[in-house]
């Protein structure tokens, strides 16, 4: 999630108060995907290799209402994960987007 998106999520609560846990996750990516990614912005030749091994930390099974905070993470102009990452692998500084 892009910063500013988060930022917009903080705002809306404090606008209108979620009264629990709200979620802030602005979609769902899977951890090849998100390999996959950096292996390509970085030009790398990394092999991804999966496991049917699961670290215990990383093992929820999380269920979320993602509705609530929708608009505000909804990502604009630049702030899609690919554009993210990208910016990263470049070494902008914060708030650039491309």
């Amino acid at each position: 999630m892009h910063a500013a998106a988060l930022a917009r999520a903080v705002v809306s609560c404090l606008d209108a108060p979620v009264h629990g846990v709200a979620n802030a996750v602005s979609g769902h990516v899977t951890w090849r995907d998100l390999a996959a990614d950096l292996v390509e912005l970085l030009g790398s030749a990394s092999e991804i290799r999966e496991t049917e091994e699961v670290h215990p930390d990383l093992d929820h099974h999380w269920h979320y209402q993602a509705g609530r905070l929708a608009r505000p993470l909804a990502a604009q102009p630049g702030e899609d994960r690919r554009s993210v990452l990208a910016a990263m692998v470049r070494g902008e500084p914060s708030g650039t987007r491309s």
